[in-house]
């Protein structure tokens, strides 16, 4: 459905829509549902919206970047720079990220931009290294998002996910070694 061939992706009764950001303001718009996700105020959505620049252009591919380079063994085929480098940038992104004293993205109420934001932090805290408790507002920001059960449920797989690169590396030990027999 995606010409990109990737995900996300909706069908709404033969409407075709990507990218996680279009597909959530659709669905609030068209439900008109859950506009405490995605206010009508226009100062509220104004904040909302600058959030998704940063997110696509700092955010996202730090937390990626640095994802990818920790399971770099998985990703034979990219090529990476050295990984304190890559780490710094990951640390960075993380301080400049910086929700002052607010709850949330918006103030007090969780809207869109934290649906994105705490997807691309949760993946790096719970898989990789790199220290999000350095930053205890980040931390707390993320554990209060992972507390909403919705959000806490669509994180299960990622919470797992060292464990099933231990037994896929543990497979692949004992198929070569069963191999060299």
């Amino acid at each position: 459905m995606n010409p990109l061939g990737q995900v996300p992706c909706i069908d709404d009764d033969g409407y075709i829509l990507w990218e996680s950001e279009a597909i959530m303001k659709y669905l609030v718009r068209s439900r008109n549902k859950g506009h405490e996700l995605y206010p009508l105020d226009p100062k509220i959505r104004g904040n909302i919206d600058k959030y998704f620049p940063f997110h696509h252009t700092v955010l996202r591919p730090k937390m990626i970047k640095y994802w990818h380079f920790h399971y770099r063994f998985l990703f034979p085929h990219e090529t990476f720079a050295e990984g304190e480098v890559i780490k710094e940038e990951a640390e960075k992104a993380l301080k400049t990220f910086d929700l002052k004293d607010q709850k949330y993205i918006n103030g007090d109420e969780m809207n869109i931009a934290d649906l994105a934001a705490v997807n691309e932090l949760s993946q790096n805290y719970f898989t990789t290294d790199l220290e999000i408790g350095k930053y205890p507002r980040m931390k707390d920001y993320v554990e209060r998002c992972l507390g909403n059960p919705v959000i806490g449920k669509t994180q299960e797989a990622i919470k797992g996910f060292p464990d099933r690169v231990k037994a896929y590396l543990a497979s692949l030990k004992k198929a070569e070694g069963e191999g060299s027999k």
